[in-house]
């Protein structure tokens, strides 16, 4: 893949990462740098931090960023950023709308860059296959503002997932299934009476920016009535030469898992919860307002269902922000079918679904578990807000 944007390097390495091949006669590295063995561009001194499209020797652009933003993972400038200020639109998607740089390891991401000030001031749903990074000297989100990559948006699923652990195959009453996993595992599916419980996949630190993974199916029986998981959430970095100033809310959770139904004769157990995606803050100084909203947790399992009967698919978030997405209820139809599980709150993992009660029953799925929130800075300015699950970083 070729790098579309500046160089980029993680902050863990000095070389740069302006990828090449070094097996490619004629030098593939912008003018003066030479391919190395380990396909990036160096220069004799240092990891060159000029746009790819900059001739060597020429820091002379107009339509620059004040300096080159990076205290965290990412670190580059990027190349023909849109001059000025701007407000974000209120849809944004990362197949089309932005610069593909790569990040090692980890895949592609999608980089939307201004010289200015970057706004969002209303609702911004970004979707598409790749994490979205925000590029300018200063981004603020307004109290009415909201950069929305929940429950599938973008970045969501990406290929560090594992398979999605889906309730197993029962005679005659099904278990729900996993949630899914990100940093905080996912809950346990619920178990049928003649299906085992599904264990979801471990949690894991992610070391580059990744969205969350998606809850496993629901369990069947002769493939009817199989339940889907909910999606897990995207992936989104804001970085800042100056300042990031929220009011406002950045939505990454996971979506709740379908309601199990069954066939006309047989069970179904509820989809388990997707987990909570990614959010990353990198900025000398960040201010968060009493208002601000981060929140990656874990979407609720879907509810077990029979006979034709659904249960309740789990919520994507609780009442308030304060709580995680709820877990499906059962029908009261299908007393004998489980509640889902609800899903990561804070550091804990997603809740376990609810086993059927009896053979005519299906289970709950799991809940989702939690994503994660990671902030660079120098100078934090917090009057507090609502933040799950609690951010991991320290001043640089």
């Amino acid at each position: 893949m070729v790098v579309a944007a500046g160089c980029y390097r993680p902050a863990s390495e000095r070389e740069c990462s302006v990828f090449c091949d070094h097996t490619v006669m004629a030098s593939p590295c912008p003018d003066g740098l030479t391919c190395g063995a380990d396909d990036r561009c160096y220069d004799t001194v240092q990891c060159d931090q000029r746009p790819l499209d900059a001739a060597v020797g020429d820091d002379s652009s107009s339509d620059a960023l004040d300096t080159c933003p990076g205290l965290g993972w990412l670190h580059f400038c990027p190349a023909n950023p849109h001059s000025g200020s701007e407000t974000m639109p209120p849809t944004f998607n990362t197949s089309t709308m932005c610069t593909e740089i790569r990040q090692s390891p980890g895949g592609p991401l999608c980089v939307y860059a201004v010289t200015g000030s970057l706004t969002v001031s209303g609702n911004v749903a970004i979707t598409g296959p790749r994490p979205l990074v925000l590029v300018a000297d200063r981004i603020t989100i307004e109290m009415s503002g909201i950069l929305d990559v929940a429950d599938g948006g973008a970045g969501a699923g990406p290929a560090a997932c594992a398979d999605p652990v889906s309730g197993g195959i029962g005679v005659d009453s099904c278990s729900g299934g996993a949630g899914g996993s990100f940093v905080s595992a996912g809950g346990i599916g619920g178990m049928g009476t003649t299906s085992i419980p599904q264990t979801p996949n471990p949690g894991t630190v992610p070391s580059f920016l990744r969205g969350g993974c998606a809850g496993g199916a629901g369990g069947h029986v002769l493939n009817e009535g199989m339940s889907p998981g909910g999606k897990g959430g995207g992936a989104i970095y804001l970085m800042a030469s100056q300042e990031i100033v929220m009011s406002g809310s950045i939505y990454a959770w996971g979506g709740g898992g379908e309601g199990g139904t069954g066939g006309n004769t047989t069970t179904g157990g509820g989809g388990g919860g997707g987990s909570g995606g990614h959010i990353v803050l990198d900025a000398p100084t960040i201010t968060l307002r009493s208002t601000a909203h981060l929140l990656a947790e874990g979407g609720g399992g879907g509810a077990g269902g029979a006979r034709g009967v659904a249960g309740d698919p789990g919520m994507v978030i609780g009442p308030s922000p304060t709580h995680a997405g709820f877990g499906g209820v059962a029908n009261p139809l299908c007393a004998e079918c489980g509640d889902g599980g609800n899903g990561s709150f804070g550091s804990q993992a997603g809740f376990v679904g609810n086993a059927a009660s009896n053979a005519f029953g299906g289970a709950g799925g799991g809940g989702g578990g939690g994503g994660e929130i990671h902030w660079f800075f120098h100078t934090p300015f917090l009057d507090v807000g609502v933040i799950s699950p609690t951010p991991v970083g320290s001043p640089i």
